[in-house]
Parts: C-alpha cells; structure tokens; sequence
C-alpha cells in the first residue's frame, strides 16, 4: 500500500510555482491523473458527487464545515489540499481504510481513509473528530 503524506505550504507553492498553475489547476491535475481510479470507485457507491467548481465553491462559503461527503473517490492528495483549504487549522491524517485508529474526539483533526488505489473511501465520510 501506497504511504501518503500531507504537502507542507512551502512544497506545495514549489510544485505550482514549478509547473506554473495555480492551486486550482494543480488540482485539477491531480484528478485527472486518478481518472480511472476515481471512475472504478465511483461506479461502486451511490454516495460519489463530482468533484468540481461548485464544491470548491461551497468550501468558501462553509468556514466552519465539518464533513466533505464530495470527496468521496477522491485522490487523498487532493482531498487532503481541500479540506486544508477550507480549514487550516486542522491537522488531516491520511490512513488506510482498514487501519485501526484512536477513539478520542479532537475537533483539530481529520482521519482520510484511504483505499489501496490512494483515493477516499466512499464507505467513510473524511469528517472533523
């Protein structure tokens, strides 16, 4: 299984400033290159909503959201980048979907259950706790 880690601001900015695109298409890119992972996940749930230009937009308008139920078959990278964008001040840990994880509630965290193709899990709502 494919270990995932969050992008630090500084890489982040180097990759965009490096391949010249703004966060957005950096995005984007991401997307496209999971297109057949993301297809073969969204095709085995109900719950997939496409990623695009009015979630980006609800992010903006929600500051204190605590679900991203539009991530769903999202790369983990991507999803990641987005729930760090609409909340900075939550730390998102990535884990494989089966991973054990500890039952305090932390309203400064994130868990991301990941699939073994390194896209969200349908079957888990990335949610604030």
């Amino acid at each position: 299984m494919a270990t995932h880690r969050m992008l630090s601001e500084q890489e982040l900015s180097a990759v965009n400033a490096t391949a010249g695109h703004s966060p957005n298409a950096t995005l984007d890119a991401m997307i496209a290159n999971h297109s057949q992972a993301i297809k073969a996940c969204s095709a085995s749930t109900s719950a997939y909503r496409p990623f695009n230009a009015t979630s980006i937009a609800a992010l903006k308008t929600h500051p204190t959201k605590t679900r991203w139920p539009e991530l769903a078959c999202q790369p983990s990278e991507v999803a990641t980048a987005v729930i760090k964008q609409e909340r900075p001040d939550l730390t998102v840990i990535a884990i494989a979907s089966d991973a054990a994880t500890i039952l305090n509630y932390d309203e400064s965290r994130v868990f991301l259950r990941v699939d073994k193709e390194g896209l969200v899990d349908p079957q888990f709502t990335p949610t604030v706790g």
